[in-house]
């Protein structure tokens, strides 16, 4: 029976069309009716394909996570920290040394947790994701196995005085003065007293030996004119080859008045002989321009000069003229700044005044 509806021509011919293509492209198997794209009986939504069709736009595609990608473009494995690996079905994993879910992983620290294998005599070290191990000073070997090293019985490993003995122990070493000595082993000092006889730094009670002459002496200063007189001690204080080092040298013990004084180019002053055997030590301190220096006695003095350079040693000595004249000498200092000591000795039989001075050339 044929019933009238009131479909529209256009859609129902496309309707016959749709259903003649399908029904054609089947093959002998039963023919497959669906509703044509954006169309209804009632002339409601579009319906979608159905579940699993090929090439529906609604359906869906298995996915494989070893790809990298998805058919929607996300990589599966972008949600996993940087210290984490990423297995083949998308989770994450933290690798060795770290801890957490695989999308945050913390660094475990070994060393605080015990979790090393260090050697009990190495310092152990935390790193991202691991640990060092690193021998104790004393220790030699990997890390992981350190053996005690014999400081004692190698040259340089240990810091004992020359007159002390070296015992070594677990991880290092100790020192200790020999009979006659005193001290902590490191630095270890005799009893020898200032101008005896000695061959090393050690027999000297001062520590400090000079090899020519071979004697005990004392440090000094130069900032003031005979600092070995105002110590109790004879000698010039004279420069050493440590920079920071001046030490008492000879024998000149000076007068009882103390009129030792440290003098510069343009300076001049009066001194008093003591007694009649009196010596004045003079430190002058010069710059690199040659100096002139001289001493005027009283009219009835004689006067001796002895000139010895900042390093200890006797340059020569003026005694040119007689009875109340002025000794005198030039010194060229070649052009380098530096000491001389000059000691004004009274020869005469009296004991009077003189003055003394300093000028450039």
């Amino acid at each position: 029976m044929f019933t009238k509806t009131n479909i529209p021509v256009a859609q129902f011919v496309a309707s016959i069309v749709t259903a003649i293509t399908l029904t054609a492209c089947g093959g002998d198997e039963a023919p497959v009716t669906t509703s044509s794209a954006g169309s209804t009986s009632d002339g409601g939504d579009a319906s979608t394909g159905s579940a699993g069709s090929a090439g529906s736009t609604g359906g869906t595609t298995a996915e494989d996570p070893t790809t990298g990608a998805t058919s929607q473009g996300v990589d599966p494995c972008s949600k996993c920290s940087a210290d984490a690996l990423c297995e083949e079905n998308g989770d994450c994993v933290c690798k060795d040394g770290f801890s957490g879910n695989g999308i945050e992983c913390a660094d475990i620290d070994e060393c605080g947790k015990g979790l090393d294998n260090c050697s009990i005599d190495a310092a152990c070290t935390n790193t991202p994701g691991g640990f060092t191990c690193a021998c104790n000073p004393g220790y030699k070997g990997d890390g992981f196995d350190c053996k005690d090293v014999d400081e004692c019985a190698q040259p340089g490993l240990n810091n004992c005085s020359a007159v002390a003995t070296c015992t070594n122990t677990d991880g290092g070493f100790k020192c200790a003065c020999n009979d006659g000595f005193s001290g902590d082993g490191v630095t270890c000092k005799g009893d020898k007293q200032f101008g005896e006889a000695c061959g090393i730094p050690e027999e000297c009670a001062s520590g400090i030996c000079l090899n020519d002459p071979n004697m005990c002496t004392i440090s000094c200063t130069q900032m003031v004119a005979h600092d070995c007189r105002d110590q109790g001690e004879a000698g010039l204080c004279v420069a050493t080859t440590d920079p920071n080092l001046f030490v008492c040298s000879g024998t000149f013990n000076g007068g009882p008045d103390k009129d030792d004084t440290v003098m510069v180019p343009g300076d001049a002053s009066m001194r008093l002989f003591d007694t009649a055997s009196d010596a004045d030590l003079f430190l002058i301190k010069h710059g690199t321009k040659d100096i002139v220096f001289s001493a005027q006695p009283d009219p009835d003095d004689n006067l001796q000069l002895e000139v010895w350079s900042g390093g200890g040693a006797m340059l020569g000595t003026v005694n040119d003229v007689g009875v109340g004249q002025a000794e005198a000498a030039q010194l060229n200092v070649g052009g380098t700044a530096g000491v001389i000591f000059v000691i004004v000795r009274n020869i005469g039989n009296s004991n009077g005044s003189y003055k003394i001075s300093v000028e450039n050339v």
